[in-house]
């Protein structure tokens, strides 16, 4: 467990309204435009997901997060009602606790204790989703293609991911066969290394 979530916690223990929920891989923990997330503030407390922003009836991926990186998810509303900016999907098992925003804020001494580290959660994930951005206008699909393998190895941190072309296609919103023309280009430059069920990240 991160050293600074059991700070967080020590911190709201006199919280009876905290609520933990357990997240399986491939479960949905939060949606772009939820009022339930946009009411409550939710603290990662271990695992790894993706986040990705819906757009036309498409899912389309921005980065993965794991709890070293940000602690709270939702850190970009917690003081206003912009509206989530992505949504989140658990790849490793993931635990989360939720509590009332409106509470949270009306705690002063809470709020003032984890400031910095709301502060320093948002400006991450906002670093995280402008970096998706530039990556998505000014890259090609191969770019793309190796910068999603790359990150999902490292934060899973193995070599050899296990993934098929459909979650590919669905994650980065391009057809299958275009998936596997970039797969065979990136073999090519020796960047991965292709086998039957899985894929070698090379040089990292």
């Amino acid at each position: 467990m991160d050293l600074i979530i059991p700070h967080i916690l020590k911190i709201l223990d006199g919280d009876n309204q905290v609520n933990h929920y357990h997240f399986q891989p491939n479960d949905l923990i939060m949606t772009q435009k939820s009022d339930f997330f946009m009411d409550n503030l939710v603290i990662f407390i271990n695992g790894i997901a993706e986040a990705f922003c819906e757009y036309e009836k498409a899912n389309h991926f921005l980065f993965f997060i794991e709890t070293a990186q940000v602690h709270f998810l939702n850190s970009i509303n917690v003081a206003t009602q912009t509206p989530l900016e992505f949504s989140l999907k658990a790849i490793t098992s993931c635990d989360a606790i939720f509590i009332p925003k409106e509470k949270f804020l009306h705690t002063k001494d809470n709020f003032d204790t984890l400031y910095p580290y709301l502060a320093q959660d948002q400006y991450t994930t906002q670093r995280l989703i402008t970096n998706s951005i530039i990556h998505t206008i000014t890259k090609n699909l191969d770019e793309l293609l190796y910068i999603y393998l790359k990150q999902k190895a490292t934060v899973l941190k193995i070599q050899e991911l296990h993934i098929q072309r459909n979650e590919l296609s669905d994650s980065l919103n391009f057809s299958r066969e275009s998936i596997s023309r970039s797969l065979k280009r990136l073999e090519q430059q020796k960047r991965i290394l292709r086998k039957p069920r899985s894929i070698i990240i090379t040089g990292f």
